[in-house]
C-alpha cells in the first residue's frame, strides 16, 4: 500500500507495517496538516526501496521508518536505504512503541544500522517534526 499526500516543502516518507497504519495515522495526519509535511506512506519494505530508485519520483528529504512489527526488519531496510549512494545522506528516523517488548534492542540496532535518531513512541508530533526539521537542515 502505497499513500502520497502533497503538501508543504519538506516531503517525508513513512514506512509503516500495513497491520500498523491505523495507529499511525493520525500522527501522519498531524505530519502532514498540521507541520506542513508533504508525505508519502509505504507499508512494504520492497516498495520504500522501489520508490527510492525510481527515476521518474523526487527523493524525500527524509525517512520515518517504524519498528514495531514481526517480519517487518527496518533496521535491515535502514541498512539497504544507508548502503545506495544516492540515498544514503537521507535523515532517517526510527520509531518503536513503548509496547514493543523488544524495544531495549530496536533502537540500539536501528542506529547501528544508519539511523539518525531513535525515539519511542508516544511522542509530541511537534516535538518530532521539529527533530525532522533540524536533520533536514542539518543533511
Amino acid at each position: 500500500m502505497s499513500i502520497m499526500i502533497e503538501n508543504g516543502r519538506h516531503q517525508l516518507m513513512v514506512v509503516v507495517p500495513e497491520r500498523l497504519l491505523p495507529h499511525y495515522l493520525p500522527m501522519v495526519r498531524a505530519l502532514t496538516e498540521d507541520e506542513g509535511f508533504g508525505t508519502v506512506v509505504q507499508s512494504r519494505a520492497k516498495d520504500a526501496l522501489w520508490h527510492l530508485a525510481a527515476d521518474h519520483l523526487p527523493l524525500p528529504h527524509a525517512i520515518l521508518v517504524v519498528e514495531y512489527d514481526h517480519g517487518f526488519d527496518g533496521a535491515a531496510l535502514i541498512g539497504a536505504i544507508r548502503n545506495r549512494a544516492h540515498t544514503r545522506h537521507l535523515p532517517i528516523v526510527a520509531l518503536s512503541s513503548d509496547c514493543d517488548p523488544c524495544i531495549p534492542e530496536r533502537g540500539p540496532r536501528a542506529l547501528r544500522h544508519g539511523a539518525s535518531e531513535f525515539h519511542r513512541v508516544p511522542i509530541d508530533t511537534a516535538t518530532l517534526a521539529g527533530r525532522i526539521r533540524d536533520l533536514i537542515t542539518a543533511a
